[in-house]
């Protein structure tokens, strides 16, 4: 085949041109009726510096119509002979994926375009409120359906953005509630071993520091009786405390000191 005034899309090893035309030329034929292009090939010149043998692929589109759908055509040709080619795929296959890719494609620049201008709208409002915040103007422009006098009406009313959720506190949230169980564990535990009632002990305990034993407040003092302590409420299980035996103090005799002659 000739490229007659088509351009050269791309090349493809020549081993591989007779998957591209098919059988008596079938598979290139209903190649160019499903994209509305012609398909050229040529065999490069031998003496190239090249390891295989190469074959060159001219497209051009057929249908009428401006030079960017034209364009679009062509690569939508070239891009089904690729997948035709090396993912050695059915020609129905290739131009579904190709169809595909092109929706992908088309999603990708609508998605940027979009970008694009809700960002050229909060440059222009900023650059006429330059005391506003970009990020509350960001969210008033979301909440206002990109209306940017309503936007504006919205931030002058005192319009915040609202507080985002941050994952970085997550494991904070978690080691607080692990401390809660523990504390909710340690009270449970208290509960169940109750300690002595704190008016019972300190009533009848004198003020200082425990020393020896025994409390004293610099002077030695006599270790008071416990008399109201309720241990065998608290711990039931605890014997009855016994009573001490009353300690009877016999007057000492006074001895006279004999001076030595």
């Amino acid at each position: 085949m000739d490229s007659n005034s088509s351009k050269c899309t791309g090349s493809v090893p020549s081993k591989l041109v007779g998957r591209l035309i098919g059988k008596a030329g079938a598979t290139v034929r209903e190649l160019e009726s499903r994209t509305s292009c012609r398909v050229r090939t040529a065999e490069q010149k031998l003496g190239q510096a090249s390891d295989e043998a190469m074959t060159d692929i001219f497209i051009r589109s057929t249908a009428p119509g401006p030079d960017a759908a034209r364009e679009a055509a062509e690569a939508r040709c070239w891009r089904a002979a690729q997948l035709l080619l090396d993912e050695r795929l059915s020609l129905e296959a290739a131009l579904a994926q190709v169809d595909e890719e092109c929706k992908e494609h088309e999603r990708l620049e609508a998605a940027r375009h979009e970008a694009e201008y809700f960002e050229s709208l909060v440059r222009r409002v900023l650059a006429s409120f330059p005391e506003f915040q970009a990020e509350n103007v960001r969210a008033a422009l979301r909440e206002s359906c990109l209306d940017e006098d309503d936007a504006v009406d919205m931030l002058l009313a005192g319009y915040q953005a609202p507080s985002m959720h941050n994952p970085e506190r997550q494991p904070t949230r978690e080691r607080s509630a692990a401390e809660n169980a523990a504390r909710t564990a340690d009270t449970k535990e208290r509960e169940e071993f109750p300690l002595l009632l704190a008016g019972s002990v300190s009533a009848n305990l004198p003020s200082g520091k425990p020393c020896g034993g025994r409390w004293c407040s610099g002077q030695p003092t006599r270790r008071p009786a416990i008399t109201n302590l309720s241990s065998t409420d608290a711990f039931p299980e605890l014997p009855a405390p016994c009573p001490r035996p009353a300690v009877r103090r016999c007057a000492r005799p006074q001895q006279q000191t004999r001076r030595r002659a």
